[in-house]
């Protein structure tokens, strides 16, 4: 087993890195005169061209309506202030909406006629016309501040909160028709409804029952906020959940906004509140019974005071937090998303390398937006260039960890292998420490997410049944598992090959000697059309440089290479095994060859062996680790070393030695390095696969897409947060859902390792 490899990693400090966003404008950077400043969210328009409006800047520094094309240039549409509407308000926020004429409406925070706010529509050319003046006197008991954006109801009418008038001055909702009459709908603690709740909230949403839901920040039964709903017709006003009023303990305190999901249950967050004081995110039924999904703040880099929630057109639930913990200031921030049953995780955090000019802390304060090319959208209150925001965009590919190494008893620790899936869509794994005897374990995770532990190595159930295994197990014709451990078996530690039944019970088929046949046989094995066995040792044979070997059903080896190293042959085989369609068998090796920085190579089944390529070095990498055969018939592989940034490379070979270098992974501060996995091919016909280090600062890896003919997309990089894995090096799967899995040798809340799952 590779020890001087894990005490290595162990000793590496992990740093929260994540998926990557793009910046798109740099608010305030000098490419647009009186440029928005403190943007508060984007719609995409029916012209393609993204909008919204920014609570300071343009020519007066009152805020602005802005225009965003999809690559990012923008144009000032209207400052207010500047004289050209009288009376046209002050500080709009949040976003605007779009109404089916192609108009722009939106709020003021204050200015107007009265200095309480207005409500205004702008034409495409950036005409703007104020549709009310709140507390202008024109409608008794006006409300005054509208804390929210309009809502666009499915009756072509908009509604609206404003946090503080009425008649009992707690705020109240309006209506305004699209011909621009106004009327109030509710008055919040005016007496009609006891208990209604204060200061209504930002965001109002429509259910699939029509009825128009929404939450106070304050009021109720414990004064913690409610949610509400109302209808468009009659107006009837109920109130679904009070805060804090002893229901549900740890509830959150002050709700930011309420969506209905796919599954009809409603969905929120609470700002504060929970059991860390941050805020929660929550599911409710129509009948008002209210669960806690997740509490913020749960650990050292988890988010806290969450901002409202969106639901994309894959259904899922995505927002932001102001603050990680530990931060002190506002600023910094994350994109995470939660599932109806209660799994978390953060997808992105605004301090990613990625993004340029970070340092002056960026603070999301509105809802994502779904483009119509299935990115999210948003922009940042601080931050970048000029400290004043940008406007960005996200790809939110689903990661969970669906287990983290260490959390029960008996669990296993360090899984270095990846995952195989049965016919009934359980998946099986090993992890290289862990169990009782501290030698590995074989375990399985159903797919709802039950694990259970197989065998325990070195438990005294089977005699020397090795130990530390460290390669993916498959599955043979015969439905058992077979696998191999890198040591253990007998006194000299040199590993076995196992067998295991699906229902747990452990055979060794062979126990290894050394010089012999083989040491630490540490990858694969692949059942071939013959119905035998064929593998690897990393060590051993007459050279002590690694063996080829076949192994019976019944147990029976016959060595078929003997690794020699020098210039004309390789030695330390890695990576698993393959047999291609043409019958032969192909691999690599980690050294040898003329530049002694490892081979390819082809073996056919009896043995007669033929190099393929010499690895060099700075064109074509160094140390590969293994290769696949694609739909297209060539090989692909990665190395784990060389390239032009000696960060590795992604190539491409036929059977008969052509060779292709596709990309060379760049290193550095932000870039992907040292894949140490097996490429696998998706049913999309791209390639997955991971980098065990995201930069040469040795951050904690990367998960990525590859196309046939090179292009690359980072979809995941590790180390996000305390339950997110590190140093994914084992070989990816794809499930039968479509889904991708894998294992992290460490992280987790434990740094044991988590087994994960990402949606492409």
């Amino acid at each position: 087993m590779n020890s001087k490899f894990i005490l290595f990693l162990a000793s590496v400090a992990f740093s929260a890195h994540a998926q990557p966003l793009q910046i798109l404008h740099h608010f305030g950077d000098g490419s647009v005169t009186n440029d928005a400043n403190e943007a508060n969210g984007l719609i995409q328009a029916a012209d393609g061209n993204y909008y919204g409006s920014s609570y300071l800047g343009g020519s007066d520094n009152y805020g602005t309506v802005f225009k965003m094309t999809p690559t990012g240039t923008v144009t000032i549409m209207h400052s207010f202030g500047d004289g050209s509407v009288s009376d046209d308000g002050i500080g709009p926020f949040p976003r605007v909406v779009q109404a089916s004429n192609g108009k722009l409406f939106g709020t003021t925070r204050a200015g107007g006629s009265a200095n309480y706010g207005t409500i205004y529509r702008m034409s495409g050319s950036g005409t703007l016309i104020i549709a009310h003046h709140f507390g202008d006197g024109s409608t008794a008991n006006d409300g005054i501040y509208p804390e929210g954006p309009l809502f666009l109801a499915a009756d072509g009418n908009f509604y609206g909160t404003t946090e503080l008038g009425g008649t009992a001055n707690k705020g109240i909702i309006y209506k305004l028709t699209s011909g621009g009459t106004y009327s109030i709908i509710h008055h919040f603690a005016d007496g009609s409804v006891t208990n209604d709740g204060a200061n209504p909230g930002w965001y109002l949403s429509q259910a699939s029952n029509g009825k128009i839901y929404g939450v106070t920040a304050a009021g109720g039964s414990a004064g913690y906020g409610t949610v509400f709903r109302f209808g468009t017709v009659s107006g009837a006003f109920t109130i679904v959940h009070h805060f804090g009023d002893g229901t549900v303990a740890s509830d959150g305190h002050h709700p930011v906004n309420v969506i209905q999901g796919d599954d009809g249950d409603f969905y929120g967050t609470t700002i504060l509140g929970g059991s860390y004081s941050s805020g929660t995110a929550f599911k409710l039924t129509a009948s008002g019974t209210l669960t806690l999904l997740h509490h913020f703040g749960a650990f050292s880099t988890d988010g806290q005071y969450p901002g409202p929630l969106t639901k994309n057109s894959k259904g899922q639930l995505l927002g932001e937090t102001q603050y990680i913990v530990g931060t002190g200031a506002p600023g910094d921030g994350t994109i995470f998303e939660v599932t109806p049953d209660g799994r978390y995780a953060i997808l992105d955090d605004f301090k990613d390398c990625a993004i340029s000019n970070n340092a002056s802390r960026p603070e999301p304060t509105s809802p994502l937006y779904e483009g119509s090319d299935g990115l999210m959208y948003g922009t940042t209150y601080l931050g970048g260039s000029a400290g004043k925001g940008v406007a960005f965009k996200f790809d939110p590919i689903s990661y969970f960890v669906i287990h983290q190494m260490g959390s029960q008893t008996g669990d296993g620790s360090l899984p270095s292998a990846g995952l195989i899936q049965d016919s009934s869509g359980n998946f099986y794994g090993t992890t290289l420490l862990g169990g009782a005897p501290a030698k590995g374990i074989l375990y399985k995770i159903t797919a709802s997410g039950v694990f259970t532990t197989m065998h325990t190595f070195g438990d005294g159930s089977v005699t020397n049944d090795g130990a530390a295994p460290s390669s993916n197990m498959i599955i043979g014709t015969d439905g058992n598992f077979y696998g191999t451990t890198s040591s253990g078996g007998n006194a000299g530690n040199y590993g076995t090959v196992y067998k295991m039944t699906p229902a747990g019970v452990l055979t060794i088929l062979y126990r290894f000697s050394g010089a012999s046949d083989g040491s630490e046989p540490n990858s694969s094995i692949v059942q071939a059309t013959d119905g035998n066995f064929y593998g690897t040792t990393n060590h051993g044979g007459s050279s002590d440089y690694g063996t080829v070997f076949k192994l019976t059903p019944s147990g029976t080896l016959t060595t078929l290479r003997h690794f020699a190293g020098g210039s004309t042959d390789g030695r330390y085989p890695t990576g698993s095994i393959i047999q291609a369609t043409d019958g032969n068998l192909y691999g690599t090796t980690t050294n040898g060859g003329t530049a002694n920085k490892g081979v390819a190579y082809k073996i056919t089944l009896s043995g007669t062996f033929t190099l393929l390529h010499q690895f060099s070095g700075t064109s074509d990498g160094t140390s590969p680790t293994g290769v696949i055969q694609a739909a297209d018939g060539n090989l692909y592989g990665q190395t784990n070393n060389g390239g032009s940034a000696n960060s590795g490379t992604v190539f491409k070979m036929t059977t008969a030695g052509t060779f292709t270098t596709l990309y060379h992974f760049p290193g550095g501060t932000c870039g992907s390095a040292f894949p140490g996995a097996k490429l696998i091919q998706g049913s999309d016909g791209n390639f997955y696969s991971t980098a065990s280090a995201y930069s040469s600062s040795g951050l904690s890896g990367t998960l990525f897409r590859m196309t046939s003919t090179g292009t690359y997309t980072p979809l995941h990089r590790f180390g996000t947060s305390a339950m997110d894995g590190a140093f994914p090096n084992a070989t990816l799967f794809e499930g039968s859902n479509g889904k991708i899995y894998g294992t992290t040798t460490f992280g987790g809340t434990s740094n044991l390792g988590t087994v994960f799952e990402l949606t492409p």
